[in-house]
């Protein structure tokens, strides 16, 4: 069986999990499972990591300390202001992505997560992928509210 194919030759493209979402969350999260020796695939919409981040006010400070807001496996560092503003913390994103290796398929829409046997299909723009573990991380702020 070639790397990737599903056994059942649905032509879906096996992974070990999958992962939603290439912010903060979904990188961390995509992080920790490839350090566990898992096969994570991340699934995001937009051409980059931290798409939100880059879409909000230039202006735009985290409200938490920088070191405080470290991700697990690499330290934000001093290279950035002690409340990190909006294109530092996007830099530590694209920064942290490149330090672990991850391998994010950009400008790919997620429409349906159906929970197949075993595990998980996940319907995407790029064709369906299975996997036994999904990790959605897409954010509750992506789309602004206005009333």
């Amino acid at each position: 069986m070639t790397e990737g194919a599903d056994s059942r030759g649905t032509g879906d493209e096996q992974v070990e999990a999958v992962v939603c979402g290439a912010g903060t969350a979904g990188l961390s999260a995509a992080a920790m499972l490839s350090r566990a020796g898992i096969r994570v695939r991340v699934l995001e919409r937009a051409a980059q990591v931290g798409f939100s981040w880059r879409r909000r006010y230039d202006t735009l400070r985290l409200n938490t300390l920088g070191w405080m807001s470290t991700q697990p496996g690499l330290h934000v560092g001093r290279r950035y202001s002690h409340f990190p503003h909006r294109d530092e913390w996007i830099r530590y994103l694209e920064r942290y992505a490149d330090h672990h290796r991850l391998q994010v398929r950009f400008e790919t829409e997620v429409s349906r997560i159906d929970r197949g046997d075993p595990g998980w299909r996940v319907e995407t723009s790029e064709g369906p992928l299975r996997a036994p573990h999904v990790v959605l991380a897409t954010g509750y702020d992506h789309a602004p509210f206005i009333p």
